[in-house]
């Protein structure tokens, strides 16, 4: 059965984007906590993407557990009365939530989300090599922005020439006879 409709169990637009993107699939079918976590097989290769791309797609899902796994727990908590009186509880749902399988699943997001924070570049750096590169990087990115709006700027004389070709020629074939057969 669909998680969808159900208070806490659906994630919010941003963080069902940014699942999505990130290949894991949504919390739409299936059952337990697996089908709430929505850790679906991968759609393609995670390792495709730089270590940061995959760092905040792990926290995008990290953050959608925790969005799925409280309403799965609000789901799971017994109901409360304000006025003490018995409470009936009508439960449609067919999904099992298991807490301690939705522990296991957030740990393991934030083990993973660690092991991807080691294995950013430049993390064993120290401060002032960290400046350093930030300082070798900025200088490249003004070269290379210098360069594409050299570029741009050729480009642009280009597609102006063209343009104007192509007006010359439109002008040509409107003042054209025109001629029945």
């Amino acid at each position: 059965q669909s998680l969808q409709g159900r208070p806490g169990a659906m994630a919010p637009p941003a963080a069902e984007q940014a699942t999505a993107e990130a290949g894991q699939g949504g919390a739409g079918g299936g059952a337990g906590a697996e089908a709430l976590a929505g850790n679906g097989p991968p759609a393609g290769d995670d390792r495709a993407y730089d270590v940061v791309t995959r760092l905040q797609n792990e926290v995008a899902q990290l953050s959608f557990m925790y969005y799925n796994f409280t309403g799965g727990l609000q789901e799971m908590a017994p109901p409360v009365s304000v006025t003490s009186e018995p409470v009936k509880v009508e439960s449609d749902t067919s999904v099992a939530y298991d807490a301690q399988e939705l522990a296991t699943q957030i740990v393991g997001a934030h083990k993973r989300i660690d092991a991807l924070i080691d294995e950013l570049d430049g993390a064993s750096l120290d401060e002032d090599e960290q400046i350093g590169t930030i300082m070798d990087l900025q200088a490249k990115h003004e070269t290379l922005k210098a360069k594409c709006k050299e570029e741009r700027g050729r480009h642009g004389e280009v597609f102006d020439t063209l343009q104007d070709s192509y007006a010359v020629l439109a002008d040509s074939f409107l003042k054209a006879p025109v001629t029945r057969d």
